[in-house]
């Protein structure tokens, strides 16, 4: 595994941390798998998919660590930032 999947992989431990208070046990395992699996942009937008489909409210650490991310993995920054806005207090 190179350096940007390090980076990566360690970004999402950190959200995964964030996350155990909001998302539920099988939510956090869906997500968990595909990280096993280095399907990290289906994690990333599972995560996404997870926090406004279930109407999930995240902390403003919890969404500069998926902004962080989002960068890391060279996704588009702006359109995630948008999707999530209603959902950080």
């Amino acid at each position: 595994m190179n350096a940007n999947y390090d980076k990566i992989e360690k970004k999402f431990g950190e959200l995964i941390n964030s996350l155990k208070e909001i998302f539920t046990q099988p939510e956090l395992n869906e997500v968990i798998e595909f990280i096993k699996h280095n399907e990290f942009g289906l994690a990333f937008d599972t995560t996404i998919d997870i926090i406004i489909e279930e109407s999930k409210i995240i902390d403003k650490d919890t969404f500069h660590l998926i902004t962080n991310l989002c960068t890391a993995m060279e996704l588009d920054l702006d359109n995630t930032s948008n999707k999530l806005s209603h959902h950080v207090h």
